[in-house]
């Protein structure tokens, strides 16, 4: 799970690495920012050539969550698919839960840093 309440450089910079670290791996990472965090995800993901990824043969999967005030709005990005978007977003309400497991969760709360921007609380 990665959480970018805001698209800043200190906050958004680790994606790439992190995207390289798994590339050719059988995971599903959970990713959670603010609004527009779509648009910021797909930028970066449409800035590099994907025409070698059919042949891996594991497949690293996103899980992209975009968090407004009320709503959560939900992306899958495949990597067989060259993360290319996964259409419309799934769309849920939001009261502060980002995450909830049997041994933790994660709650976020909005932040003034001049943006929309949210805090992780766990």
């Amino acid at each position: 799970m990665y959480s970018s309440p805001t698209a800043h450089m200190d906050h958004f910079t680790g994606f790439d690495q992190l995207l390289r670290v798994f590339l050719g791996r059988e995971k599903e990472i959970e990713f959670f920012g603010p609004e527009a965090f779509f648009e910021r995800v797909e930028g970066k993901l449409t800035g590099y050539t994907w025409n070698l990824v059919e042949e891996y043969q594991y497949q690293l999967k996103l899980r992209v969550t975009e968090v407004h005030a009320d709503k959560m709005m939900k992306r899958r990005y495949e990597c067989r698919d060259r993360f290319r978007s996964g259409g419309r977003a799934e769309i849920q309400p939001f009261s502060g839960l980002l995450v909830k497991e049997p041994f933790f969760r994660v709650e976020a709360a909005v932040l003034d840093h001049r943006i929309h921007a949210w805090a992780c609380l766990s």
